[in-house]
């Protein structure tokens, strides 16, 4: 089918198991599989965050696949997961400087083989250490740098603002927006993930409004329980609506467990992203705006 946005299916988003969205359905975690999986689905690519973390003969032929299937890759995480809490992100020594910059420098080259053009950045506080608001500007100093190591290498560094992580220094949009700003680098930006944005800010159509100019990626799950789009309480529709008649036209991850997980659940969560998608084609169109979009009430339809 015709998708209105360039939807992406996962490899894998939650270390330590990294378990693939359609894994009941294709039975197998073999990533090549599930990356032709999403070409025949019609999706525009996958999400493969933790590449940096991955077997090297995997990354390699997940590299192979996406290329050949003509996908695109989305962002790859610029540090590995065990080193999120470490305070890399604040560390100004030399050595921190040196160390950061090797991880940045290496996930920009698999980026570029990966056909991805986004780096994401977890930052968090360094927990041993107790001046918060110098470990901002020392993050934004790092920020600044990388960023111009990401544009060598032809991809945007983007924050993404959470709660779920712990020692998280970027707990709202707003708060992602001011280090931005505070970084004074043009090849800046943030990932907007629904969950997590209606977690810290609650309004989602003021965060996605606050944050436009800014905006690298989009990433949707619904809540409560990180589920697909249309299978919870949140008005994902109107945001992606919104993103469309707006200009956006970078990749949609499809960043979520299923709220059935098992193979039949994968089927009926596939169909309720597919009738969440045409609500978003009737909404983006004004005069093609359904009743029930009108009414406001098109995630419960979906």
């Amino acid at each position: 089918m015709t998708w209105s946005m360039r939807y992406t299916t996962h490899l894998g988003y939650r270390p330590p198991d990294f378990r693939p969205q359609f894994l009941e359905t294709l039975a197998t975690p073999d990533p090549t599989a599930h990356i032709g999986y999403a070409a025949e689905l019609g999706m525009a690519g996958v999400l493969y965050p933790w590449a940096l973390s991955r077997p090297p003969h995997e990354v390699r032929s997940v590299s192979r696949a996406v290329k050949e299937l003509g996908l695109s890759s989305s962002c790859v995480v610029c540090v590995p997961s065990s080193e999120l809490s470490t305070g890399i992100w604040t560390d100004r020594t030399a050595a921190g400087r040196t160390r950061l910059k090797a991880y940045v420098q290496k996930a920009a080259a698999l980026a570029a083989s990966l056909s991805s053009e986004i780096l994401a950045a977890l930052i968090s506080f360094d927990p041993r250490r107790t001046d918060d608001h110098r470990q901002r500007d020392d993050a934004a100093a790092n920020l600044h740098d990388m960023a111009s190591i990401a544009a060598d290498h032809g991809v945007v560094l983007a924050v993404e603002p959470m709660t779920v992580l712990p020692w998280m220094m970027l707990r709202t949009t707003q708060e992602a927006i001011s280090l931005l700003g505070a970084a004074g680098h043009e090849n800046l930006g943030i990932i907007y993930d629904t969950a997590h944005v209606s977690m810290m800010d609650g309004d989602l159509m003021a965060a996605l409004r606050a944050a436009w100019d800014h905006i690298a990626l989009i990433q949707i799950a619904d809540q409560p329980g990180r589920v697909e789009a249309g299978a919870g309480e949140l008005a994902i529709v109107d945001i992606l609506a919104e993103a469309v008649k707006s200009g956006y036209s970078g990749l949609v991850d499809l960043e979520h467990d299923w709220i059935q997980p098992t193979r039949i659940g994968e089927r009926l969560g596939l169909e309720r992203v597919r009738r969440l998608d045409q609500l978003v084609r009737q909404k983006s169109q004004p005069y093609q705006v359904s009743l029930t979009a009108e009414n406001g009430d098109v995630n419960r339809e979906a």
